[in-house]
């Protein structure tokens, strides 16, 4: 049966406002009265009255960490900690509350917001907890652990990022966090994905990208987010496997690229994060992790495959790196492509980098030329930019200010897809577009509108190499660049994609006449007066931090308030 919402305001993709929309099939059939008259699908709809609700486009989170995040709600929360006694007192509370024998796993501290300098060590952890303990930082590229856990692990000493002291980064890290990870449970990790999806449907949210990998989790979490991800009463759950040089079990486990969180380096906060000159606040760069040849290897081989290409890159070294890779293997491509298509550039263009906080002029030129999509964080600026904040503390006060700049990505061309990487920072997609619209240099914020479209149709086209037509058309809509493409499959010989049909991305979070009714209904904000546009419906929404009232996907719902 189809389904009629009226007595409301209808954002649609064009910024343009109505009053109802139909739904018929999954589908959007008509949006605004007179289509909606028109169409023979409206004379039986169920009608529902929405009392002067907002209606959008529902969200799409770009990166994310279904297990991680499902972890983080359940776990021991460290935000907000101010100091390591605070830290440790916090893990002494929570471990009374555990079961014996179960590993306490913390996350959210930040060192670089503490008021007294120095970390707990792992003994210190061991007595405050008396178990195996996983406290992950902020950013989630190291993380303090106790030393029974540190035994455990035999394999530890001598790895790469190895402290005695429990600090551990770099590939010490990544051995401890695959062990916890492998601990848990079938039903455990679930539970765990399945309470981060619905979390994530009561926030509007109907499509994540899950940035998997043998570091970050494991091929057992992938296969189990996508399963939940095909559950039509669930959010889409969109794969990427960060592996070098794994093209081909990327396309196995069911992903869509061989990327997201493949590490070219590490983190900011961290000090692991690649930069081209010293940190300030301590000596070296930080490191690499990637050869630009390896990476090179690694992108001709997505190409071959007919999959996405892409990596985790924040310093401004790995970011240049990852662009001079990606134009060497375009460059191969267009030299290997027989006939016509001989010599232009690969039509899909199906590059990703996650996160690009550090980019200069120069290399976003190259980056919009090369049709690279940047899946960016608004809520890192919101957290560690302005006067004091970790990007200065690391940084300096002249490189902090060039900080994810949103506004030149956009004046560039380049396609920018919004998301949390929660569990980094909490899901929340109206805080994002908040975020992006006070971004702390001025510069560098965008309109609310631009804000949302990063985070619904922009975000879901950057994983439709394979629909260039509707990525194509998200892009150029609102400025962004986008898959421009005119065509949605190679046109090497033999080169075709190789993903399955039934794990390419289904969602397209816009509202239009004939898209999959992929929406979100919300509670009109107070004070929002009948005449406004949508700009200033967007606007005020995002400040009131709104609460999804109704989520569909495909028509299907996902979460309801009490709306149907």
């Amino acid at each position: 049966m189809a389904t009629l919402l009226h007595n409301g305001i209808v954002l649609d993709r064009d910024g343009g406002t109505h009053d109802c929309v139909l739904i018929a099939g999954g589908r959007i059939a008509a949006v605004g009265a007179a289509a909606v008259d028109a169409h023979s699908a409206a004379l039986g709809a169920r009608r529902v009255d929405l009392d002067g609700s907002v209606i959008t486009a529902a969200f799409v989170d770009a990166h994310v960490h279904l297990t991680a995040t499902g972890l983080q709600q359940g776990g021991t929360d460290l935000t907000g900690v101010r100091s390591a006694a605070e830290l440790l007192r916090r893990v002494r509370d929570a471990a009374q509350r555990l079961p014996a024998g179960a590993v306490l796993i913390g996350h959210g501290w930040d060192d670089s917001a503490f008021t007294e300098s120095g970390l707990p060590c792992a003994d210190d952890v061991e007595a405050a907890a008396g178990r195996h303990s996983y406290l992950t930082r902020v950013d989630v590229h190291s993380a303090l652990v106790s030393r029974s856990l540190m035994d455990s692990l035999p394999q530890l000493p001598g790895t790469e990022g190895y402290r005695h002291d429990g600090f551990l980064t770099r590939a010490a890290h990544g051995v401890v966090r695959q062990a916890v990870f492998a601990g848990l449970g079938d039903a455990q990790r679930e539970g765990l994905q399945a309470a981060a999806l619905r979390h994530f449907a009561r926030l509007g949210v109907v499509s994540v990208h899950e940035n998997a990998g043998p570091v970050v989790s494991g091929e057992v979490d992938l296969r189990s987010a996508l399963s939940l991800g095909r559950r039509p009463d669930m959010p889409e759950v969109v794969g990427y496997w960060g592996e070098l040089h794994a093209a081909a079990r990327a396309v196995a486990l069911g992903a869509v690229g061989a990327g997201g969180d493949l590490f070219v380096d590490g983190s900011l906060g961290s000090r692991t994060a690649h930069l081209t000159s010293d940190y300030c606040d301590t000596a070296g760069v930080g490191a690499r992790y990637v050869s630009t040849e390896d990476l090179t290897e690694h992108f001709g081989q997505c190409l071959e495959l007919g999959i996405q290409a892409g990596v985790h890159a924040i310093g401004d070294a790995a970011v240049a790196d990852v662009v001079q890779a990606i134009a060497a293997a375009d460059r191969r491509w267009r030299d290997a492509t027989p006939g016509p298509d001989r010599g232009q550039p690969h039509a899909a263009r199906p590059w990703r980098i996650e996160h690009c906080e550090m980019v200069g002029p120069d290399v976003l030129a190259q980056m919009a030329a090369l049709g690279v999509v940047a899946s960016v964080q608004p809520m890192f600026d919101a957290l560690w930019g302005g006067a004091g904040g970790m990007y200065e503390q690391r940084l300096g006060a002249v490189r902090a200010a060039q900080m994810n700049p949103f506004a030149s990505m956009r004046q560039a061309g380049i396609h920018l897809a919004f998301g949390s990487d929660s569990p980094v920072t909490e899901p929340g997609p109206w805080a994002a577009v908040v975020a992006a619209m006070n971004h702390h240099q001025r510069s560098q914020r965008i309109t609310a509108m631009a804000a949302m479209a990063a985070h619904t149709h922009d975000a879901a086209a950057a994983a439709q190499m394979h629909d260039v037509e509707g990525a194509a058309s998200a892009g150029a809509r609102h400025g962004d660049g986008g898959f421009n493409g005119a065509r949605g499959d190679f046109s090497g010989e033999g080169l075709t994609p190789r993903v399955p049909a039934d794990a390419r991305p289904s969602v397209r979070a816009c509202v239009r006449a004939g898209a999959p009714a992929d929406l979100a209904v919300w509670p009109r904000p107070s004070g929002l007066q009948a005449d406004v546009d949508a700009e200033q419906v967007v606007a005020a929404l995002a400040l009131a931090g709104a609460q999804s009232l109704l989520t569909m996907r495909a028509g299907v719902t996902v979460h309801d308030a009490g709306v149907l």
